[in-house]
């Protein structure tokens, strides 16, 4: 969640109003910083992740939700997820987790 927005990967990435995916309500919500990223830059970067993260690109183990998740959290904080979550999937079959990232302004 950032900017007010639950953004996500699975058929593309998708957008939605916080804790009303087709996932439902998560189990767990994880502060994973602050950005000084402002909120058109952040919709450019999404922008230019469309082809990498398309829905054909999508694989539950190798190329999932927690990766785009990793991606996102490194533009907006420089940060990384953690560990038990990046290697999440390989170890289950659920590999979704929201994780949080505040505007600093």
């Amino acid at each position: 969640m950032v900017f007010g927005r639950e953004i996500f990967f699975g058929q593309g990435v998708l957008e939605s109003v916080p804790g009303k995916t087709h996932h439902g309500q998560p189990v767990q919500i994880i502060d994973c910083g602050t950005t000084e990223i402002d909120q058109d830059t952040f919709n450019e970067y999404l922008l230019s992740l469309q082809d990498m993260y398309s829905p054909h690109a999508y694989h539950l183990i190798e190329f999932n939700c927690n990766h785009f998740t990793a991606d996102v959290v490194g533009f907006l904080t420089g940060g990384t997820i953690p560990a038990w979550i990046s290697g999440m999937c390989k170890l289950s079959q659920s590999c979704c987790v929201v994780l949080t990232s505040r505007a600093a302004y």
